[in-house]
Formats: C-alpha cells, structure tokens, sequence
C-alpha cells in the first residue's frame, strides 16, 4: 500500500508555530488515520495486514473542558493494539467509552476504530480547564487511555491528564516510546505494588519478561530507586539487558534449571509476561510467579496481565466480572498462604507520575528503548514486527513526515 497526494483537501488549520494562532479546525477538516474495522474475522489466523485500513476521516475536535487537541509527530505500537485487533477487550472498552464519552450516541459501537496509545507533538487548541497550561505550539507527549480513540493519525485529543511537556533532550521518536509504557509500569511498581523511591532500596527484584516496553522501563526505574534488579527474557536478548539496561543477571526463560533457582528470593516480583499467547490458565501463571517470593516476607507479586478483559470478551460483563472476582478471591488466598501478596496491575492515567517520569528522561536518569522506526505509511509492517516477537524496547512510527493531505491507493 502507498499513500499519494490529494489537492482537493484543504485543512481548516493554519499551521502550527506561524506568525498566529492556529484555528481550532473545523468538522470540514480531515486527517489520515488507520483503523480496524469490526466486519473481518476476529480469529488470529486472520493476517494484521487485512485488519488495518488507511481512511481518511473528519479531524477530532475537543469535547471536554480538559481535553487537549494534539498534531501527532510519532507514535508506537504496543501489545495492547495488536490485541485490540482482534477484539481484545472489546466489551470493557466499549462500555468505557461509552460511560465517559461526552458526545451523545445511540449506540456504544466504536468501530471503524483507531489504534495507538502513545504519542509525541504540538498542541493545536486546549479545552478551557486546561488552557492556561498547554498553548498551541507546546511540544508535549503523552498517552491515550485504551477507550479512546487512538494516536494511530495524524491529530489525536486527549486528556490533559495524560499529558506533559516534551522533555526537550529527546526527540520525538524517543519521547513517542515511553508514556503507555512508563504509566503501566508506574502503576505496576508504585500504585500496585506499593514500592517508591523511599522504600526501594536493597530490594531483590524479578522482572519476568524484562526486554518489553514495561519490562526495560520498569528495571531502569527500580534500578534508579536502588533495588537488585534480575530479569528473564528469551535467549537472544540476554546480552541486550545485561549491557544496555546492566541488570545484575539475565536468564533464559526457557531454561527451566535456572529459572528453578530463582524461587524463593524475592521481595517483589514484576510478570511482564504476554500469556495471551500461550494456554497456560490464570491460576498456573499467579502459582509459578508467587514461587519466586520470600516466603513469609510480605513480599508482592504483581501481574500486568490480569484476565478481567478476557474474561468478559468470553463470557459478557456479567459472568465475566463474576468469574473475574472469583480468580480475585482465589490468588488472595493463594499469597496468604506464605504471608506474601499477589496483585493485579493496569495502564492507569496519572498526571503526577508521569511529570515525574518526564523530569527522569530531562536529568537523564533514564534513557528511551527504541527498538525500530516505521513511516506512517507503513504502519502495518510494524504491527507485523511487534507480533513476531524479539523487539527490545518499542516500535516507533514516524507520522510527522506524512506532512501532505493524502489518500489511499491500493498496489
């Protein structure tokens, strides 16, 4: 697929940076975005490329007091959104969006839906709430709650909430691969796992799945809050953690003896491991991840992959959400049984944490893990990279040189 110029389309935008403000664009406006469409088959087998779609549609305009409008840059491609390409969350996700969507609609179907949780650009207008904060010009970056729609396009709006100014040492590719990454791992670590700055230091620390976006954020952030920091990843990556990120010890994860002499030693434990992609049940992966705890320590066990959207993708909110709370009350008494904590962690907007996060990036404590770079045009390549595994860090898309109005010609 190519994307060629289209004359007739003309922006309702002045550009950003000139000698005036730019116009809060008009609903005549359009912009380039790829999207999944609900009619394709949801069933894995079904190739990435067939499920996304460049379309040209009418520019998001602000519709909260606290949202901000955003010329997309760069953005990234997560695990979350080749999931969610397949109908990942679906139920979850679109009862969200329509619980907190202020447009009015008939129904709560999203679809054709745009992707993309993470983003770095200029602000084209703010709501009122937040106007004082973000003029149009500011270069920020930031991260779009799964609910909404996504920074896959050329404009995008978002919470304010989710929002910071770019730290001005990183360019925006860089600063495009951290926020999703950084808050989920956030609230994972601090949130979830009730760990700070303060109370960090000395601790041991198993990162399971570490050369992810989460995990290669997280082990910098624990590292720079003094704990000992181990991961696991597959083979190859061994030398990439140990070198680049200088954990204390990487390991095979497929190398059972010496994942076996890891159990027992930890006083807290961070799965980064994607099980959609495996049978192994709920129960079995909270079981093997609480074994590398001290026993009897109050030591915690965090998961990022929690089975609540799972759950109600296969069995609606209702049993879902019954089924969900049962798994709940199960762990619980699963991690009291050695005096120890398992806890389920989620992407979490926090304003906070992630001015705190930028300040990190600005003084260098921490640096961006980019793994590739991918023109807007070619965006499909990059999902199709993410889902063959091996990437360190994240998969970056450039949207910015996609800087004329164009439309879709199929080969």
């Amino acid at each position: 697929m190519i994307l060629i110029r289209r004359n007739n389309i003309v922006s309702a935008l002045r550009t950003v940076g000139g000698a005036g403000r730019p116009t809060v664009p008009t609903r005549a406006a359009s912009m380039l975005a790829w999207k999944i469409s609900d009619s394709l088959d949801n069933s894995s087998n079904v190739d990435i490329r067939n499920k996304l779609k460049c379309m040209e549609v009418r520019m998001p305009t602000i519709s909260s007091p606290s949202d901000v409008l955003v010329k997309v840059h760069s953005t990234s491609v997560n695990p979350l959104d080749v999931r969610m390409c397949y109908g990942y969350g679906r139920r979850v996700l679109d009862l969200l969006d329509w619980a907190t969507n202020p447009e009015v609609r008939i129904t709560n179907d999203r679809y054709p839906l745009t992707l993309g949780r993470d983003f770095s650009g200029e602000i084209v207008a703010a709501g009122p709430n937040c106007s004082d904060a973000y003029k149009p010009g500011d270069l920020v970056f930031g991260a779009v709650e799964p609910q909404r729609s996504g920074a896959h396009a050329e404009y995008v709006t978002v919470s304010s909430n989710c929002v910071a100014r770019k730290p001005e040492n990183l360019t925006h590719q860089e600063a495009a691969s951290i926020p999703f990454v950084a808050l989920t791992a956030y609230s994972a670590l601090s949130s979830f796992g009730g760990l700070t700055e303060r109370n960090c230091t000395g601790k041991n620390a198993l990162v399971l799945g570490g050369s992810g976006g989460v995990g290669t954020f997280a082990i910098q952030l624990l590292k720079f809050w003094g704990a000992n920091v181990i991961a696991t990843c597959s083979e190859e990556k061994i030398d990439y953690l140990e070198n680049t990120l200088f954990v204390e010890r990487a390991i095979d994860y497929n190398d059972l003896s010496q994942m076996n002499t890891l159990k027992g030693r930890f006083d807290f434990v961070l799965d980064c491991g994607d099980y959609e992609k495996t049978d192994k049940q709920h129960q079995e992966v909270v079981s093997e991840g609480t074994h590398y705890l001290k026993p009897y320590s109050k030591s915690v066990y965090v998961t990022l992959s929690p089975p609540i959207l799972r759950n109600t993708d296969k069995n609606g909110i209702v049993l879902g959400g019954a089924e969900t709370a049962v798994l709940a009350f199960q762990d619980t008494l699963l991690s009291l049984k050695s005096f120890n904590s398992a806890r389920w962690a989620v992407f979490l907007p926090n304003k906070q944490a992630l001015d705190y996060i930028t300040g990190l990036y600005a003084e260098q404590a921490l640096t961006p893990q980019v793994h590739s770079v991918h023109p807007f045009d070619c965006i499909q390549k990059a999902y199709e990279e993410l889902q063959g595994g091996s990437v360190r860090g994240k998969i970056i898309v450039d949207v910015a040189k996609q800087d004329e109005r164009t439309t879709r010609k199929e080969p």
